[in-house]
């Protein structure tokens, strides 16, 4: 089952012909040690809250059972909004599956916003969004818009709808929301429209047996015995299941097996997809670079930050940074002082808005810690030091808001093109590496 034929699946991603179909399975949280399905964790939390046994249902069944109780979609919302506010979600995997500039239509079978908004973190430089379309019961006329123009990035089709608009959660929402796509309404008629000759790549997807086959049936829009473009799966049941391995399997269906540790199967899957893919799409390999480059900036700032950030990426730098400016709980000061620990470059992004308040996190914690760790290395110098500060507005290099010790250095207005040049005679390109160590081993 493992056996994946790595150079097809690049070819026909690179032609966009592959729409990625979103699990559940893909959100996982960390809690200590261990790695939890998100939604395996809400229900474990709903359960205790609201006093009820769980009886080892999973989310699915745990609504079934309790739809009745009028408060459980609000304590799912606040449920998950804690869960933003802790920054316990797992998106490494999340966010190089966003990378992937070959996938520019996906659909979602989630009903939460999470993968959309990491989707346009990762894609889009405002004022560009993602194209996000609604699937909803009954179904509703919408507005489609074409994706790809200049300010509409990768579409997400949410195919079993939305937590803010309606949804579909249980297996038999589920099951009449996909009947439904065959009505004649202009939502599904555009699904199956944008999936003519396409190829489906499951991940992380939950459905049991029966739902999964039918599900299949009803997107490609053909029996499985006409279907004769291939599919692929990446999850954590289907290859467990030998009667549905076997029956998908005879049907074109590729089951990818890299990883039997629970949970774990679609991650292993899209970080080795990732790393193949960035491989194919290197034009010359010395465009990548060694060294984290950890950029610190005040949220006021971030349409300039990120178009920075996107551009630094393209040019092969390997960049940090906090998208969503979450300053709360223990799980991410550690996360920010594990970063600053480990970056060969900080840049503090200066402007009237990130030195303005001396209390900020930004001011009082991320740059003190970079001034902190610049003390304790010995091969710094003012000359060649490992925090960069650049300037993003019209304050003056000589302003009085700006730390002393950053004064010390050398402050320049940012100027991208000049900035890539010094990023790359400060980081080694990785085939300089490769070549070294090449050299040692022999």
């Amino acid at each position: 089952m493992s056996n994946i034929d790595w150079d097809m699946i690049l070819k026909l991603i690179s032609k966009n012909k592959v729409v990625p179909v979103i699990g559940n399975d893909l959100l996982i949280i960390k809690k200590g040690d261990e790695h939890i399905p998100l939604y395996a964790y809400i229900t474990q939390k709903l359960g205790t809250k609201l006093n009820i046994d769980v009886k080892g249902l999973n989310f699915r069944e745990f609504v079934l059972e309790n739809q009745r109780n009028s408060t459980l979609m609000d304590e799912i919302e606040d449920f998950l909004e804690d869960i933003d506010k802790e920054n316990i979600l797992i998106v490494d995997h999340i966010e190089k599956l966003a990378r992937i500039t070959g996938f520019n239509f996906f659909i979602s079978t989630n009903f939460d916003p999470i993968f959309e908004q990491i989707l346009e973190r990762e894609r889009c430089t405002p004022p560009k969004k993602v194209n996000t379309i609604y699937y909803t019961q009954p179904p509703i006329a919408q507005t489609l818009i074409q994706e790809d123009t200049d300010n509409v990035g990768p579409t997400v089709f949410k195919i079993l709808g939305s937590f803010n608009k309606t949804c579909a959660i249980t297996e038999e929402e589920v099951l009449e929301y996909i009947f439904s796509l065959n009505d004649d309404n202009n939502v599904g008629r555009y699904l199956f429209d944008k999936l003519e000759r396409k190829r489906l790549l499951f991940l992380g997807c939950d459905f049991p047996n029966w739902l999964l086959r039918f599900f299949i049936r009803s997107v490609t829009h053909e029996p499985f015995s006409i279907d004769s473009k291939l599919k692929y799966i990446a999850d954590n049941y289907v290859h467990k299941d030998i009667k549905l391995s076997h029956f998908l399997q005879h049907f074109k269906t590729s089951i990818v097996c890299l990883s039997q540790e629970k949970y774990d199967n679609p991650i292993k899957f899209i970080d080795e997809l990732y790393n193949k893919w960035i491989q194919q799409n290197s034009t010359n390999q010395q465009m990548r670079y060694n060294g984290a480059i950890f950029i610190s900036y005040s949220h006021h700032d971030k349409d300039t930050v990120l178009a920075l950030y996107n551009e630094l990426l393209a040019h092969g730098f390997n960049v940090w940074l906090d998208k969503d400016q979450l300053h709360s709980g223990d799980n991410y000061r550690q996360q920010i002082i594990e970063k600053i620990r480990e970056c060969d470059l900080f840049i503090p992004v200066i402007s009237q808005s990130s030195i303005s308040n001396k209390e900020s996190y930004v001011y009082s914690i991320e740059w003190d810690r970079a001034i902190a760790r610049r003390k304790t290395r010995e091969e710094e110098s003012d000359t060649h030091s490992f925090i960069h500060p650049i300037i993003i507005d019209d304050t003056q290099v000589t302003d009085i808001g700006i730390p002393s010790n950053f004064r010390q250095l050398t402050i320049a207005p940012l100027d991208t093109p000049q900035l890539i040049q010094v990023l790359k005679a400060r980081l080694k390109p990785i085939s300089d590496e490769n070549e070294s160590d090449a050299k040692h081993s022999g």
